[in-house]
């Protein structure tokens, strides 16, 4: 369908915090370039206003499409105010699916235009999975493209990037040798005291009793300079988390960038071992505009996106060498261990949260049934033709909220809408 140019990837020492800097500061110089190919039609509207399209999953429980709504059982916010929907069309991949939706309250303005099948992007984030965790992700990922169907394409990215080809494809098992090239590249930052992530933060926070069980188990008593040395090392791993978090970011954005210029509905499937991110509010590191960003920039380019979360930070908490015994009144190492695994949770889940898309942590065996959630997630969604306002046709990005009055349900839809500006009709 299409090839994507990006650049190849290089390998840097994982404890350069220099290093680091000087790639990411380099790696926002880069381009992409997408070469011409064939695609999907992308359902529109027309009548005697212009109609947006809005495309929403709704899915129960267990995952499965909730196919029986009508337009009635919408409700469409744009910038906090109430919209009209004025149809709702059912687009199914399953024809048992198909079989159980609603009959049109009215005649629908425009008809769903065909949609031969769905496009996938798999985006391993090497920089952040362990080699164990890396291994078992991929391999899963190869079970997942076999359980593709035939008219679904399928393109494998890799982050961070430097020069490579992504190539959008319904040969689903030449994307899958692309798996062959993926390893875990994440080394967990180990610096001369030995703190572990949730430790960093909290003292980045400012947390006297965490910066005390630190200082006393790892400090000689006569060095009086140890404490500041604690505090500066502390501020150096929060630097060097949100370094690395923006080289990987980067690779996302020039792969949604070049997205956005494909106007197919799309699923971005992002594959990650965790994003380091402190839970004190602004402290840092902090990635929350990172994320934010990522978000709104999903919704820009019509993909939706899921995040499997390989977390294996609680065993490698719990098996870090050199630790020294904790002193008296510390937490267990076990507790420790767990709340590292919520602080390299954190980024993930506001990035997901930020382009209202799945979030599905594993922590334990394969990430199958991770992906059998999406496989069935994404075989049915919802096409509504909602009636803006003239406020609203400015030719920008307006916040989108969707709700629907089903018990049960969770709704996937993009966090904003783009809604280009009308001739002759002055926006507010």
């Amino acid at each position: 369908m299409k090839a994507m140019k990006v650049f190849r990837e290089k390998n840097f020492p994982s404890n350069s915090f220099t290093t680091f800097i000087f790639f990411t500061v380099f790696m926002f110089a880069a381009f992409v370039t997408v070469l011409p190919g064939q695609q999907t039609p992308r359902p529109t509207f027309r009548s005697g206003v212009d109609l947006v399209a809005v495309d929403v999953q709704v899915v129960d429980r267990d995952g499965k499409p909730m196919p029986a709504l009508t337009m009635a059982d919408f409700d469409v916010r744009i910038d906090g105010r109430k919209r009209a929907v004025v149809s709702a069309d059912l687009v199914s991949y399953d024809a048992g699916i198909a079989g159980k939706a609603a009959p049109p309250a009215v005649a629908r303005i425009a008809p769903a235009a065909p949609t031969p099948g769905r496009l996938f992007i798999v985006a391993i984030d090497e920089g952040g999975l362990m080699p164990g965790d890396a291994m078992v992700a991929r391999e899963a990922a190869r079970r997942f493209l076999k359980k593709l169907g035939p008219s679904d394409y399928v393109g494998v990215f890799k982050v961070p990037i430097f020069e490579r080809v992504l190539d959008i494809t319904k040969n689903h098992e030449a994307a899958s040798k692309v798996f062959d090239r993926i390893t875990g590249s994440f080394v967990p930052f180990r610096g001369q005291f030995n703190m572990l992530p949730s430790e960093m933060i909290d003292i980045n926070a400012g947390d006297r009793d965490t910066f005390q069980i630190v200082t006393q188990r790892e400090c000689d008593p006569s060095d009086p300079t140890c404490p500041a040395a604690v505090q500066n090392e502390a501020r150096i791993m929060a630097s060097y988390a949100e370094a690395e978090a923006a080289n990987r970011v980067l690779g996302l954005r020039l792969l949604l960038d070049e997205l956005r210029k494909m106007p197919d509905r799309k699923t971005l499937v992002l594959i990650s071992g965790g994003m380091l991110s402190s839970d004190h509010g602004a402290a840092r590191p902090d990635v929350s505009n990172l994320m934010q960003q990522l978000g709104m920039q999903a919704a820009a380019a019509n993909t939706s996106l899921y995040v499997l979360h390989m977390d294996g930070s609680f065993f490698d908490g719990m098996n870090r060498a050199g630790w020294k015994p904790q002193p008296p009144g510390a937490p267990p190492l076990m507790a420790r261990a767990s709340r590292d695994g919520e602080v390299y949770a954190m980024g993930l889940e506001r990035l997901a949260d930020a382009a209202r898309g799945g979030y599905i942590r594993i922590q334990a065996g394969t990430p199958d049934y991770a992906f059998d959630r999406v496989l069935r997630e994404t075989s049915a969604y919802y096409l509504l033709a909602v009636a803006p306002e003239d406020r609203d046709r400015n030719g920008r990005l307006h916040f989108l909220r969707v709700g629907v009055n089903a018990k049960g349900a969770t709704v996937r839809s993009k966090s904003h809408v783009f809604i280009p500006s009308m001739p002759g009709v002055k926006s507010k």
